[in-house]
Formats: C-alpha cells, structure tokens, sequence
C-alpha cells in the first residue's frame, strides 16, 4: 500500500496520497482502474464487479480518491492489531 490512507477532509486533487497535490500524469480511466484494482487486490470479482469497477474509473480525480481510499481504509481496519 503507497502512501498514508487517512480520511478525505477536503476535495482531493490526486487519487494517492498525498491528496493535496495534482498530479496531471496521473489522471486517466486506465491508471484509475489499476488504481481501484490495487485497492482490491486478493478480493475475488465477478463478472458485474469488473464492470462496475471499469465504471467507477471514468469518474474524477475526487470519486476515484474518496472510492479508492475507502477502500484501503477498510481494508485495514480489518487487520489485527499488534
């Protein structure tokens, strides 16, 4: 995981942290998609899945930051703790 999952207090200008800072190399459905697909990684898709994944890619730089960071935030909040 790259980068520090916090909670979105602002409007994000990058889907990876830091989210405070644009980065127009960055900004394109095909790197949104890995983006999403990265965030769930070792989750099994169905075929729907995919294509809501694929869906969700299309959207801006805010939806994809605030989806993809859920994401990984869930992700651990589930790990134990040690």
């Amino acid at each position: 995981m790259a980068g520090e999952w916090v909670p979105i207090e602002t409007e994000p200008h990058s889907v990876m942290p830091p989210h405070d800072q644009y980065r127009h190399d960055s900004v394109s459905p095909k790197v949104f998609h890995a983006q999403l697909l990265e965030a769930l990684d070792g989750v099994e898709l169905g075929a729907y899945d995919r294509t809501v994944v694929e869906w969700l890619a299309g959207w801006d730089v805010p939806t994809v930051a605030v989806v993809v960071s859920l994401f990984h935030r869930v992700r651990a909040a589930g790990e134990p703790s040690e």
